[in-house]
């Protein structure tokens, strides 16, 4: 069965997709842009990929993003410039939750399917903690243990500083909430990368050009939203411009928190439309095949 790489651009996490890039076998990798498109061509270009085996990394994402996408441009014209109409999509949106799934012919989770193996490690662990040591003991026994104990890279790649010491001393509380003189605890903590790129680093020495947030939008840039409703209607409104309020219990008054997707999602769909160098394809496939 043919492979079909699938990977997704959006608009904060739970609002809308934006850009898909996908590539079939040894074809070419496209980028295309959903709300730029005709709706009827991207219905007819994600009906096209069902015979696939899709192959995807943390899949559940994507698959909520396409079939939210399929859902909701059902709903629409055919003929429609999505960008254009980005208001009445939104108000179309909540019944769009009622449309049909999208099945594959099969489908493959590169970030399930690696945590299978050696890569397991790379799922979040709690620190290693050796408690009570005496202060006079403590400092030289983090030096030690950063001498002795080899561990790669990977396992510590989200920290702030990567190339900071691994074992570090940390003071005790007592009873009483007081600073201990006496003991300390030295502790490693992990912070592990388990992206795709790094992935693709860490078993194949495949270096990626970028990282995502190498090229991500600006975080102020995000939609407010909720996993639970994730839709625009559920937060706000076309007569409250989309602004989504809150309230601010210290000053005691409404507090603007942002606004929903509708109103942020010009700004994403320009982003990725002229930020063409992020791609994760070349890394997904070469991932893949390396499997």
């Amino acid at each position: 069965m043919q492979k079909l790489y699938l990977d997704s651009e959006t608009c904060g996490l739970h609002s809308m997709p934006v850009l898909l890039q996908y590539a079939i076998e040894d074809g070419p990798i496209t980028l295309y842009d959903v709300w730029k498109e005709p709706v009827g061509k991207t219905l007819n270009l994600i009906e096209s990929w069902l015979k696939y085996c899709i192959v995807g990394f943390n899949l559940a994402f994507d698959m909520f993003q396409l079939v939210k996408l399929y859902t909701i441009w059902r709903l629409c014209p055919h003929d429609w410039i999505p960008e254009e109409h980005i208001e009445e999509i939104a108000l179309l949106e909540p019944e769009g939750r009622d449309g049909p799934c999208l099945k594959f012919a099969s489908s493959l989770d590169l970030m399930l399917h690696s945590r299978k193996g050696p890569y397991q490690s790379l799922m979040a662990r709690k620190s290693i903690r050796i408690r009570k040591v005496p202060t006079a003991l403590a400092y030289a026994l983090a030096e030690e243990l950063e001498k002795r104990v080899a561990l790669d890279g990977i396992y510590f790649a989200k920290k702030a500083d990567p190339e900071a010491p691994r074992w570090v001393v940390y003071d005790r509380e007592t009873k009483d909430e007081g600073l201990d003189p006496n003991f300390k605890d030295t502790v490693l903590s992990f912070s592990p990368a388990g992206g795709l790129k790094f992935l693709a680093e860490y078993a194949m020495g495949y270096e990626p050009k970028y990282h995502y947030e190498d090229v991500e939008p600006p975080k102020a840039w995000y939609p407010v939203e909720i996993g639970y409703a994730p839709f625009a209607l559920a937060i706000s409104s076309p007569g409250k411009n989309w602004e989504v309020w809150g309230y601010d219990k210290k000053k005691q008054q409404p507090k603007l928190e942002g606004h929903a997707w509708p109103a942020v999602i010009k700004k994403f769909i320009e982003h990725w439309a002229t930020n063409k160098e992020h791609a994760s394809m070349p890394t997904m496939i070469s991932f893949t095949r390396g499997h």
